[in-house]
């Protein structure tokens, strides 16, 4: 069987090879360097393993080159690579090495020390990899083709609380989902493509990886860094770039000038607020505004174009090529056009399951059908519209409340930088609806003023009981808020002064 395009970089006309494939810092490396690079990578894996197809071989790296050439070569060996996040705690490195039981681990020396002492895993850093000394000979390594069904990647879930979930990938999910994006978003060889998130999380080592499928120049930060990105679109003719919404507030609040040559601007992670997005032109001027749906499990699920944002802004927009979408109510039956529901899809691009959760992954995937629990519903034009997450929801006086409609009207309060709204036990009300807001600086805020401001916009029951300021939020590593962290917290702290109310 033919290799799935040479590890999704596709296959390079001579015109390429002395192209410009990733820019990072300083560090620079064409498509030749890359496949060589790659391939060599390979050679060393097949030394240490012999047979690499089907291995579990996790990694801790930097951001940068050295993290995709390493990915592309444990893909395109027909390994399962394992990237595991340098911002974790030890405990989340021994509960996902226990999990993933990897047959290699490899780490860049500087983060040796992340693996506890007592995980019994094989390990050998970044150096040792390239040391003939330290690598046990297998004679003639393996050299097996990976096919479209065998997995190739193995993501962690990031959340602050509970246990990191492992969801599986095979090739065909990214490699056949490459060119309906290029489609879409209208990527061409001659792109210059900036991916400036983390690449332990799928967002943006899929966009990475797509850019180099494609063909284009892709430029990855070392971390995110607001003078990072300025500096790259200043020095470079950077004409996309992948962002999260809170990654555009960020560099909006630094803003220096305007940027001419970027011309598309793709954002997914969370719903793009409307006057966050009105922001857009004053910093980029040219830049459309492509938003898309999806989630690790899920890949993607429905896109919005820039022509859609005046009548559909506030949707999520119409179902990616060759995906099926519904909306199922609590009884099981599909809804009807304006009815809320569980979204549910159907597409070639769905995860293949959790690593050692069966049962967590049949909430997922039932009949052919997956939900990461978003609650929706769909217009008459067929576009889909989040309301909450079913988990989120709050039971207040046996009404429905889903907090993100609620948050929707906090955040437009100019005191407030950052809102969540949750619910919280409560005798009386079942749930009692809490705003907790983090502050712009000098800024002050009370109950009435956040209460009387939202109903205004909200019928009374939605409007919160009760406001929480903190200075800062808990966040999850892939830059969220730690709703789960932060409830538990909450409950602690209301727990302890009910009983002291008793003493």
């Amino acid at each position: 069987m033919e290799r799935w395009r040479i590890s999704m970089i596709g296959d390079l006309p001579q015109t390429l090879k002395n192209k410009e494939a990733i820019i990072c810092g300083g560090e620079k490396v064409t498509y030749a360097e890359l496949i060589e690079n790659q391939k060599h990578l390979e050679d060393r894996l097949k030394y240490m393993l012999k047979d690499v197809k089907k291995k579990k071989i996790a990694f801790i790296m930097e951001n940068g080159i050295d993290f995709i050439q390493f990915f592309l070569a444990v893909c395109h060996a027909g390994g399962i690579a394992v990237p595991l996040d340098p911002k974790w705690k030890e405990e989340q490195y021994k509960t996902v090495l226990l999990d993933a039981e990897p047959d290699l681990v490899i780490v860049h020396d500087e983060f040796k020390q992340k693996i506890p002492e007592s995980a019994s895993v094989n390990l050998h850093t970044w150096k040792q990899l390239f040391s003939d000394d330290a690598l046990p000979r297998h004679g003639n390594p393996s050299s097996a083709s990976p096919e479209r069904d065998d997995l190739f990647y193995l993501g962690y879930t990031s959340g602050t609380t509970g246990r990191p979930k492992g969801f599986m990938r095979n090739h065909q999910s990214w490699s056949e989902c490459f060119p309906y994006c290029s489609e879409i978003f209208q990527l061409k060889r001659e792109d210059h493509i900036l991916s400036p998130g983390a690449l332990v999380h799928s967002h943006f080592l899929f966009a990475a990886m797509h850019a180099l499928h494609t063909g284009a120049t892709l430029y990855l930060c070392e971390s995110f860094d607001t003078e990072e990105v300025f500096d790259i679109i200043e020095r470079f003719p950077v004409s996309v770039m992948y962002i999260v919404p809170t990654m555009f507030e960020s560099l909006f609040a630094n803003k220096q000038e305007e940027f001419y040559r970027m011309n598309r601007i793709l954002s997914s992670g969370a719903k793009w607020d409307k006057t966050s997005k009105n922001k857009v032109r004053s910093l980029f001027p040219n830049a459309d505004i492509l938003e898309f749906y999806g989630a690790s499990e899920l890949s993607f699920v429905s896109y919005l174009l820039d022509s859609d944002h005046k009548a559909k802004g506030h949707t999520i927009g119409r179902p990616f090529p060759k995906v099926q979408a519904k909306i199922i109510k609590e009884d099981g039956s599909e809804a009807s056009q304006g009815e809320v529901g569980l979204l549910s899809v159907k597409s070639p691009w769905v995860f293949k399951g959790y690593l050692n959760l069966p049962e967590e992954s049949r909430k997922v995937i039932h009949n052919g059908w997956a939900t990461v629990g978003d609650l929706a519903f769909m217009d008459e034009d067929g576009y889909y519209t989040i309301v909450g997450r079913k988990h989120n929801m709050i039971i207040s006086g046996g009404l429905n409340i889903y907090p993100e409609e609620v948050e929707n009207v906090i955040v437009h309060l100019s005191e407030i930088k950052e809102a969540v709204v949750i619910g919280l036990p409560d005798f009386y009300w079942g749930e009692k609806v809490i705003a907790v807001v983090s502050l712009k600086e000098g800024s002050t805020l009370n109950e009435g003023q956040v209460f009387n401001y939202c109903k205004a916009f909200l019928p009374n029951y939605k409007c919160p009981k009760q406001l929480v300021v903190v200075e800062e939020f808990p966040y999850t590593s892939s830059g969220k808020i730690g709703r789960s962290e932060l409830k538990d917290k909450l409950i602690y702290v209301h727990s302890k002064e009910r009983m002291k109310t008793y003493e």
